[in-house]
């Protein structure tokens, strides 16, 4: 499966980001893929989808400012990786996840068009998800 990784530096302490990253309640202020989020079930909170299903989702804390996103996608497990590094006054977040073809075929279907380049759609997509979550810290209270 092909992965894509985009980039982006943001102007906060890597403690406000991995608090902000680390809540399943905040993905949907900025990924276009989460809407809302529900109730727990066990470890993983029902998230309602861009696509209008309902999918169980946590994020799990790993060592050295990794996070990993893990939703049950029907029978499957599907991840994107999120590692928050310190750079110079601030952070750097790298965001990763795999290219789904049934969200290239969705955004084909939705805009009427032929096939569509599902790696480029997908780096516009973390591109402004990457905006979204900048925006969202920026106008986080610090710690």
């Amino acid at each position: 499966m092909t992965t894509c990784t985009e980039r982006i530096r943001i102007d906060c302490s890597p403690e406000d980001a991995g608090a902000f990253l680390g809540d399943v309640q905040n993905l949907p202020s900025w990924t276009g893929f989460f809407r809302s989020v529900g109730r727990p079930v066990g470890d993983r909170f029902e998230v309602k989808t861009a696509m209008g299903t309902t999918i169980r989702t946590r994020i799990e804390r790993g060592d050295d400012g990794r996070y990993s996103i893990s939703s049950l996608v029907g029978d499957r497990e599907e991840r994107a990786e999120l590692v928050v590094a310190t750079v110079d006054g601030g952070v750097e977040v790298s965001f990763t996840v795999n290219v789904l073809p049934a969200l290239a075929d969705h955004a084909a279907a939705a805009a009427g068009d032929g096939p569509v380049d599902g790696v480029a759609l997908q780096r516009g997509r973390m591109r402004d998800e990457l905006q979204r979550l900048r925006s969202a810290l920026s106008a986080a209270p610090t710690r």
